[in-house]
């Protein structure tokens, strides 16, 4: 028994290190004869420019563009982990022209977390075609002197209060690896969030964070 717990303890954690990401649109467009494009294609991501998400959005715009013909237009409206561009097209015409990326923090975590969601997942978005898969990891900068998440409890320890961490989404998994990591450790980590990858790397990289 104490094996089976454990192993489904791993299998636990390792899918909480795994996320997703996922084109959905309206799923009354879905469902209505008029769901192909016919006409310019808008693809938002809740997140800012020159992130990963922002990056597959244009491949697949490209993408799109050239089976289609029609010009796909990425549009970034970041803010509230994703809720803010996941809202806009629930509420799009169901016409087929507006397509968002989405991955797990708005479409599953954010009914979850947030008491008044302004949409119903599972009722107002339909899901097109599963984009990614991807890992979370733990990075520090150079002048943080650890290698392992060992030494990173350790000097969490000794500099209590220095060790907040970085969120591209509130609400998102790397938000509650965070707090898990904290609570496993002992130490008070607060998450520190950004309005996507790009400038929390931005942070990262100039010892901001």
């Amino acid at each position: 028994m104490a094996r089976l717990l454990k192993r489904r303890a791993a299998i636990a954690s390792s899918a909480a290190l795994l996320g997703t990401a996922a084109l959905c649109l309206p799923s009354v467009g879905l469902r209505a004869q008029s769901a192909l494009p016919k006409g310019p294609v808008r693809l938002l991501v809740g997140y800012s420019p020159g992130g990963p998400a922002d990056s597959m959005a244009r491949l697949i715009a490209q993408k799109f563009s050239d089976r289609t013909g029609f010009t796909t237009l990425v549009e970034n409206k970041p803010g509230a982990g994703g809720v803010i561009a996941t809202e806009m097209v629930s509420k799009a015409l169901p016409d087929g022209n507006t397509l968002i990326l989405a991955n797990m923090a708005s479409t599953i975590m954010a009914k979850l977390t947030y008491p008044k969601l302004p949409y119903d997942p599972q009722k107002d978005l339909a899901p097109v075609s599963l984009v990614s898969t991807f890992q979370h990891a733990l990075s520090v900068i150079p002048s943080v002197p650890v290698a392992d998440t060992v030494q990173f409890a350790t000097w969490a320890k000794a500099n209590p209060g220095k060790a907040n961490f970085g969120v591209p989404a509130i609400g998102g998994l790397s938000h509650f690896f965070g707090l898990m990591l904290g609570k496993a450790i002992g130490v008070d980590m607060q998450p520190v969030p950004y309005k996507g990858t790009a400038p929390m790397l931005i942070d990262l990289n100039s010892g901001q964070l």
